[in-house]
């Protein structure tokens, strides 16, 4: 790898070489040669195959012999990456390589090891899944023969937390009243707590390999998964009789990025994504804004609102974004304090100057477990292997390690001149952030394909999202949310078509065409026939030459809908009415033409001039109008998820944007899979979220009043809202399937689910609010201001974001006040909201 490697001008050779002395002495003495060699064997098969490999992951990316032999991409001495944290000869557990390959190629990665080594020789490793707090009470309540709704009460009341315990429920709060008042509960939670982290079922480790000198079954015993050898052991206990597992993952974007290259050498041959400058001011303000939709690592709501706080300027600024974007740390108020620091030095405090070398490159903010090393190392003079020990003890939280190097920690840093006032601080910040603390090497590997797919996002927009939608074909929701980011950077998303598309998304000219794939219910075969027909006989002249050339495909009755509400049809030269029309003699043929394969039939009953079978058949054509746009666009829905030639909210647009509304997709990724906030919008937030009804499911509420679950979608998503019957009263001829509509009301998330508790329904008209407003002044009488009254008018206003100024008479003070800035919308349902608040005759618009 000597032509790629570029050493940092900041060290010497001599640091570089004597890490290498330092690496393969402790390699050698670990008996660690092979197990570099394999992984070094398979990685370079991976990439002499075009395979993707990652730049690296988790604490492998510290070492130098890893990247120097092309394991890795990294430079662990430019990034200042502690060894110990991967191989140390103190520590127990021994250390494996975690490699990434693309998500498409694992496999092949995978069957070369067997290969070469031997199937008997190689197994993938078992993994069991556990009963959690609240699936071992759903589990038992099951089992009890509870009714659903009363265990699924009690599991309610468990946490939506990781690594939740029963036990810890049973404190306080409403889980432990009903466990000491409910004999029935105190059942179901007594042997939910003795089932509680037990097996539950088992399925094949992600990523673990076992490669063993001798056949594996000699070391552990097998079981099978669909002919593949799994050990009956999981990985601990597999560890634990001296068996070291390779990691082999799979990740998307390294497809993405792979496809992403291979379009962009169309027409610059010798792009590498790996030869990129990574200063480039192009990624950085794209980073530094929060345009990071799509970038791996980087693209949560939450993450993108941190980066515009953060404004990365460096590579090393991404690294700490990576690390700190966690829930720890988040709590903490890592992520303000390093942007604080960051902007403005003079923030930073040190309660002693000889944290500064440690601290000073994160803005005085711990932010590595590798800072966590070096600090033991630096102000109590540990070794490097002592340090990354405790470390390790104190982050799992091991009391009696952590109380006897207290004082070892505190007696090294008095014999180095630091107070024992300061020592014990620092010991006690460190012992709380430990539990949370990231590792550096893996964020670093993790900041190397975030940035590529930043960079990637940056200057090569158009190749970057074919690549990334192509990925995410199979899940509707993320395929329109990077169209509609396409969109909004005017780049316009062609429909698919029999005659341009690729089975996968692909640039053309300056758009991006819809990939043949995408259409629900098509499938591969069908679409690899249609591709590869069309590559090796030219494209296709019309709807009768598209049909005889596919005939002898699987394409059946729905196949053909499909393609034809898509509009991959168009090019044919039929309107999609015609096309439908055609359905049933588009079957009929097909299905002759099958047949004729044995026997010959006479097709002239259904076609006109046709000589024989096997000629062009030549179909009475009927002379119908294009369907109108409306349906054209449900078809669209239908058979892509999406609104290709348009979008039936986007007549509404100028309506939603006055009402100030949230995107349904930030509405939705405001929160993480464990429920933490990562934006302004949390539990509680009052929102407007606006788009078509969906679907409407009407029930009754445990006191027998209706209630609905009403589904409304706009460009970038979908979610539900919950519509009670004082909502119903009001606005319940506005729950139409179909209609537009903008909710207003309060978030709501429970478990996985996050919903919108309806307070008001307002219908949207194409054309602005339907009210004329123009020159107009909204007068509303209330009693004094700063009354209730007034409050409560004020926030409604406030949340209305409308477009007309406000004028409050006072009647105590007998005193008009108007309010600079104040907006209210004065749509008809806002005004009847308005004089429920105030009195019906205490509203007037003029």
């Amino acid at each position: 790898k000597s032509g790629k490697i570029v050493f940092d001008e900041k060290y010497t050779e001599d640091v570089y070489l004597d890490r290498i002395d330092t690496e393969l002495g402790v390699i050698e003495k670990m008996g660690y040669s092979e197990y570099f060699l394999i992984v070094c064997d398979f990685v370079n098969y991976a990439k002499s195959k075009q395979i993707s490999v990652g730049p690296g992951r988790g604490s492998g990316a510290a070492s130098f012999i890893a990247y120097l032999i092309g394991i890795t991409d990294i430079d662990p001495v430019r990034y200042e990456l502690i060894l110990e944290s991967f191989l140390n000869v103190d520590r127990v557990s021994m250390p494996d390589f975690d490699i990434d390959f693309a998500d498409n190629r694992r496999e092949e990665v995978i069957d070369y090891v067997k290969e070469k080594y031997g199937e008997d020789h190689v197994s993938q490793i078992i993994t069991f899944g556990t009963l959690s707090a609240r699936a071992v009470v759903r589990d038992v309540g099951r089992a009890l023969g509870m009714p659903y709704a009363t265990v699924d009460r009690i599991a309610k009341l468990i946490p939506h937390e990781l690594n939740v315990k029963l036990s810890d429920c049973l404190r306080k709060g409403e889980l432990s009243e009903r466990y000491s008042s409910d004999k029935d509960v105190k059942k179901l939670i007594d042997i939910s707590l003795a089932l509680e982290g037990m097996p539950r079922h088992a399925s094949t480790h992600a990523a673990g390999v076992v490669i063993t000198d001798r056949p594996v079954y000699e070391y552990v015993p097998l079981a099978s998964n669909g002919g593949n050898l799994l050990t009956q052991f999981d990985m601990d206990t597999v560890a634990e009789l001296g068996l070291l597992k390779f990691d082999f993952l799979g990740i998307r974007y390294l497809t993405v990025i792979e496809e992403a290259e291979r379009q962009i050498r169309r027409s610059e041959p010798t792009f590498d994504i790996e030869n990129v400058p990574y200063d480039d001011e192009k990624t950085f303000s794209l980073i530094c804004k929060g345009n990071t939709e799509g970038v791996f690592q980087l693209n949560s709501a939450g993450m993108r609102a941190k980066l515009i706080q953060m404004k990365p300027e460096s590579f090393d600024d991404i690294i700490a974004a990576i690390a700190l974007y966690r829930p720890g740390p988040m709590k903490a108020g890592a992520v303000d304090a390093y942007a604080e620091n960051k902007h403005d030095r003079s923030k930073i405090k040190y309660v002693t100057d000889k944290l500064a070398p440690v601290l000073d490159p994160t803005y005085g903010c711990l932010v590595y477990q590798e800072q966590v090393t070096q600090i033991f190392r630096e102000l109590a003079s540990y070794s490097f292997s002592r340090a990354d020990n405790v470390r390790r003890a104190v982050k799992k939280k091991k009391a009696d390690v952590i109380e006897n190097e207290r004082e070892q920690f505190i007696e090294g840093a008095l014999r180095n001149g630091i107070t024992r006032e300061a020592a014990e601080k620092i010991f006690s910040d460190i012992e709380g952030f430990s539990s949370y603390a990231f590792n550096k090497s893996h964020a670093t590997a993790y900041a190397v394909t975030a940035y590529r797919t930043a960079y990637l996002k940056a200057h090569y927009l158009k190749e970057y999202y074919s690549a990334l939608i192509s990925s995410e074909m199979s899940y509707q929701d993320k395929v329109n949310e990077y169209i509609s980011e396409l969109k909004k950077s005017g780049i316009s998303v062609l429909p698919p078509d029999v005659n341009y598309s690729e089975a996968s998304f692909g640039v053309e000219n300056d758009s991006i065409r819809f990939g043949l794939l995408a259409i629900l219910g098509v499938g591969r075969p069908l679409v690899n026939y249609i591709v590869s027909e069309r590559k090796q006989n030219g494209r296709y002249i019309s709807f009768d030459d598209f049909v005889t050339r596919c005939a002898a495909s699987d394409l059946n009755r729905r196949q053909y809908e499909m393609l034809a509400k898509s509009g991959a049809l168009d090019s044919l030269g039929l309107n999609r009415n015609t096309l439908l029309a055609l359905t049933d003699k588009v079957a009929d043929y097909r299905s002759s033409v099958t047949s004729a394969n044995s026997s010959q039939m006479d097709l002239f009953s259904l076609f006109d001039n046709s000589d024989d079978v096997g000629s062009t058949a030549k179909f009475n054509i009927p002379e119908l109008p294009e369907m109108p746009e409306d349906q054209k666009l449900k078809f669209e829905k239908e058979s892509l998820g999406i609104y290709i030639s348009g979008s039936l909210i986007n007549r509404y647009s100028a309506h939603i944007s006055r009402l100030g509304a949230a995107r349904i997709k930030d509405l939705l990724s405001a929160f993480s899979d464990d429920g933490t906030v990562y934006s302004e919008i949390h539990d509680g937030s009052r929102i407007t979220v606006c788009g078509l009804i969906n679907r409407i499911t009407n029930k009754k509420t445990r006191k027998g009043d209706p209630m609905s679950f009403i589904s409304i979608e706009d460009s970038t998503g979908e979610t539900e809202c919950i519509c009670f019957s004082s909502v119903l009263g009001k606005y319940g001829h506005l729950l139409v399937t179909g209609n537009a509509v903008a909710v207003r009301g309060t978030v709501s998330v429970k478990d996985d689910d996050v919903s919108v508790i309806a307070s008001a329904v307002i219908p949207l008209e194409e054309n602005g609010d339907g009210t004329d407003a123009a020159g107009k002044t909204l007068y509303i009488k209330i009693d004094d201001i700063g009354t209730p009254l007034y409050d409560s008018v004020h926030e409604k206003i406030l949340c209305s974001k409308g477009e007309t100024p406000v004028v409050f008479y006072s009647t105590k003070q007998k005193k008009y006040f108007k309010e600079n800035g104040i907006l209210a919308d004065v749509s008809a349902p806002s005004i009847e909201e308005l004089k429920a608040l105030a009195g019906d005759g205490s509203v007037v618009l003029k």
